[in-house]
């Protein structure tokens, strides 16, 4: 609990020298009462011309949000922290969006091309999230680059 203290303090911090001080209740409570996301929606500034998934790419992005924000872990979907791996930062994106299932599946297929082509064709999702990612930044980023790529 004190390392979720200490992350709320140096959010609390960066946000009032940014916007102001916010709400404690919103440090603490992973969700507000009204069920609105803490972190306001990307936009998605991809157009669709065919080559790739827009809602893909936008579910992707907001997971990568989630990673920065919540914080990334390894060996399990979500730890005791609230950090989450790759697969529960796309669910949880996918459903914080008012997205169904269909963009899930879309974008966890999108992050599998992204990362077959990167790391070889039998790599799978958890093995990188579990094995070759090292930060939460290079989980943030990994997310970040897969929404930019384009499939063919």
């Amino acid at each position: 609990m004190t390392i979720r203290l200490d992350r709320a303090a140096l959010f609390a911090d960066a946000a009032a020298a940014l916007h102001g001080v916010p709400d404690a209740a919103e440090l603490l409570d992973p969700m507000p009462a009204d069920n609105t996301p803490m972190l306001p929606p990307m936009p998605d500034t991809e157009q669709d011309d065919g080559s790739h998934s827009v809602p893909a790419a936008h579910v992707l992005r907001s997971a990568a949000r989630l990673i920065a924000f919540h914080g990334w872990c390894r060996d399990a979907m979500r730890d005791p922290d609230g950090r989450l791996c790759l697969a529960a930062a796309i669910r949880d994106a996918s459903l914080e969006g008012g997205r169904g299932h269909a963009e899930e599946t879309d974008a966890l297929d999108r992050l599998l091309t992204y990362v077959r082509r990167q790391f070889g064709p039998d790599v799978t999702i958890p093995f990188v999230n579990d094995r070759l990612i090292k930060t939460q930044d290079q989980a943030a980023n990994l997310l970040i680059n897969a929404a930019k790529e384009r499939t063919l």
